[in-house]
């Protein structure tokens, strides 16, 4: 995120005692994809991770479990296959995510006119480091049928 005062105003405190440097993510091989021009204007950084302990110790379902994707998926659903794919949770088929995969989007009332807009103001990384809101979420399998593909995969494994 940019060091800005509107930013700082709606998630400063989330950043506060990070232990991830924006330096680091700069820097970070892993994130070959992140834009130079991106890069410049960073200044706040922060890795969320979440830990889901589950009630049960035995595996209940032991069958595949597939998202279908596409360039409608984003919000909420965007968060939902951001999981699956880097958890292995579900196989992601279809095509690419519309993506916005970030802390949500803020309403803001512009100072002089009164209108309310709505925007996002962190960048969310992908694993790559290409912006989750630009590139979206990339499937495993990708399809313009993706029902089908996952019906066909299912009818020759029997």
């Amino acid at each position: 995120m940019r060091d800005t005062a509107l930013a700082g105003q709606f998630y400063g405190s989330f950043y506060q005692g990070s232990n991830l440097s924006a330096e680091e993510v700069k820097n970070d091989p892993r994130y070959s994809e992140f834009p130079e021009e991106d890069k410049r204007g960073l200044a706040l950084a922060r890795e969320i991770v979440t830990t889901i302990e589950p009630e049960d110790s035995g595996r209940v379902f032991r069958g595949r479990i597939w998202l279908l994707t596409g360039p409608s998926v984003y919000s909420s659903s965007e968060a939902f296959a951001v999981f699956c794919r880097e958890t292995g949770f579900a196989t992601l088929v279809g095509q690419r995510t519309g993506g916005s995969n970030s802390g949500g989007a803020i309403l803001y009332e512009l100072p002089a006119s009164h209108l309310l807009i709505q925007f996002d103001v962190e960048y969310c990384l992908n694993g790559d480091g290409s912006c989750n809101m630009e590139m979206g979420t990339a499937p495993d399998i990708e399809s313009d049928e993706p029902l089908q593909t996952v019906l066909d995969i299912i009818a020759d494994k029997r």
